[in-house]
């Protein structure tokens, strides 16, 4: 029963995220004592305002933080999209554009029918070695980084690229979240006082265990991103011109996707090594 249980859950994950993440639950991760499962999930498909021009692809050298450095394909387009800078920060925004997707299979982002239009945004340390701080702290510190510069970069004081490239990369991330959540104070849910009257009568359970998993692949022509979290529930949530900056993302960068106005976060990761997001 539990097996038949978790079958039907990676199912509806892999409906939900049009195919993406076909696995949220791993073998063994529910028993005859889970009691519920309760997932949610996000889709979103973006495609650049301006694509990539596929004949322009070139394999250059993405540096790692040994000092090594792999070959992966770099995308660029003629036309430079706009920059922000300072002195150990790079931001870029690629915005996506608004047009008809296809009819929804699972509950998704449509930002096609949205006034409010999404975008890309890449971040890193002019030197080879970020000062994000990987792995650790390089979300806080993005965010930070984004919530004082975004409206720089949407609404005024950016830059042109000169040099412009960014490696094609798809990252997938799985892990158990009930530790960080627990950590950030998020405790009466795993204890025996959690209530959760307004989904179920009777004995209350508490949180077993919440496994978050995410997927996204950026190329020439957009973004695809999805994750799911579950919960699952053990008896007994005219002025002069603007100067040229480069922006060749070939070191560990951070990325985002999100909503411009809002400063809603969708996605959020940092890229090591693009050869090897999917493992």
């Amino acid at each position: 029963m539990a097996e038949e249980v978790r079958n039907q859950v990676n199912k509806w994950a892999e409906i939900a995220t049009n195919g993406l993440i076909k696995t949220i639950l791993p073998p063994r991760s529910i028993d005859e004592a889970t009691h519920f499962v309760l997932a949610n999930a996000l889709y979103f498909k973006g495609t650049w305002k301006q694509e990539f021009d596929k004949n322009l692809t070139n394999y250059s050298e993405f540096y790692l933080l040994d000092g090594s450095y792999v070959k992966v394909p770099f995308m660029t387009t003629w036309k430079r999209p706009s920059i922000y800078s300072c002195k150990d920060f790079k931001g870029l925004r690629l915005p996506y554009k608004q047009s008809e997707d296809t009819e929804p299979r699972g509950p998704q982002l449509d930002y096609s029918r949205s006034a409010d239009p999404f975008s890309f945004h890449m971040a890193h340390s002019p030197e080879t070695v970020p000062h994000f701080g990987f792995p650790s702290q390089a979300a806080s510190n993005l965010k930070g980084k984004y919530d004082d510069s975004k409206e720089l970069a949407i609404y005024g004081g950016h830059c042109k690229a000169g040099r412009f490239a960014i490696p094609k990369f798809k990252k997938s991330f799985g892990f158990d979240a009930s530790e960080a959540l627990k950590k950030g104070g998020l405790d009466l849910p795993f204890s025996s006082a959690a209530e959760f009257n307004g989904i179920m009568t009777g004995a209350q359970p508490k949180v077993g265990k919440v496994l978050h998993q995410s997927f996204i692949e950026v190329n020439g022509q957009g973004t695809k991103a999805a994750a799911v979290t579950t919960f699952m529930h053990a008896v007994g949530a005219s002025a002069p011109s603007p100067p040229r900056v480069d922006f060749v993302a070939d070191h560990p960068f951070m990325f985002m996707v999100g909503d411009d106005k809002s400063g809603m976060i969708l996605f959020l990761g940092n890229v090591l090594n693009p050869l090897s997001g999917e493992k």
